[in-house]
């Protein structure tokens, strides 16, 4: 049966072998190496999060529309949209 100090010899020493791991990897980084810098990174800040697995199957289109607040006649376009990008068309198109 090994002992308390034989056991903790042995996780001296596995403690050690970590660090010097950690230390050539970190070294590699420094130098340039992407495939070491990718791995420092993703266990500084985790891994990144797939997207969703049909995202490159079917493109989707996303609308987006103001609300404006301001409700006088010059802050909305002819069509009654008051897009921010709506009102400079037709305020750069009236001068």
């Amino acid at each position: 049966m090994a002992t308390d100090n034989e056991r903790k010899r042995k996780r001296d020493a596995e403690y050690r072998s970590l660090r010097l791991i950690v230390r050539r990897l970190v070294d590699k980084a420094a130098d340039g190496d992407l495939q070491a810098i990718k791995e420092v990174l993703d266990r500084i800040d985790g891994k990144t999060m797939a997207g969703p697995g049909d995202a490159e199957a079917c493109p989707q289109q996303v609308t987006v529309r103001w609300k404006n607040a301001i409700s006088s006649s010059s802050a909305t376009s002819p069509v009654g949209d008051s897009s921010p990008s709506a009102g400079a068309a037709s305020a750069s198109s009236a001068s």
